[in-house]
């Protein structure tokens, strides 16, 4: 939430600044007559900055989103995609076991149903929605010395 409330302060002060600050880029001659207490380069700096911090931060938030909305952690995300790839080439089609709908995650990740504490798991165990791919990699063949 710290990241969606962040990108869209950012969004909200360079919104506000436009107008300064493109006074401030349009000619030379508004230069000497400045109506804001704020110096010009502050006004550039602040703008800059703004943009700078609104789109890594706002990249950021839309990761987590889409984290959350699939539920998954981002090393969750990187294996599940590794064995999508594999089911692929089997022709296996991949689920992912934590994954109730978009809804149901939002439901979920804000603690929001019948209950609200505690939540559903213990920390270590959590629900499956038992739609869940399980890779079999075959037997064990690290373990071979005689």
């Amino acid at each position: 939430m710290f990241l969606t409330y962040l990108t869209t302060a950012c969004v909200y002060f360079v919104y506000m600044g436009i107008g300064p600050f493109m006074l401030m880029a349009e000619t030379e001659e508004h230069l000497a007559t400045w109506p804001y207490q704020m110096p010009q380069a502050l006004v550039a700096f602040s703008e800059v900055l703004a943009c700078a911090i609104g789109l890594a931060v706002g990249g950021m938030g839309c990761w987590h989103w889409y984290l959350t909305l699939t539920a998954q952690t981002t090393l969750e995300q990187y294996n599940n995609n590794y064995i999508k790839g594999i089911c692929k080439k089997r022709g296996d089609r991949f689920f992912n076991m934590y994954d109730f709908g978009i809804i149901g995650n939002l439901l979920d990740f804000f603690n929001i149903g019948r209950r609200g504490i505690p939540p559903i798991g213990n920390g270590k165990r959590f629900e499956k929605s038992g739609q869940g791919y399980v890779l079999d990699f075959g037997p064990d063949d690290e373990d071979d010395i005689v």
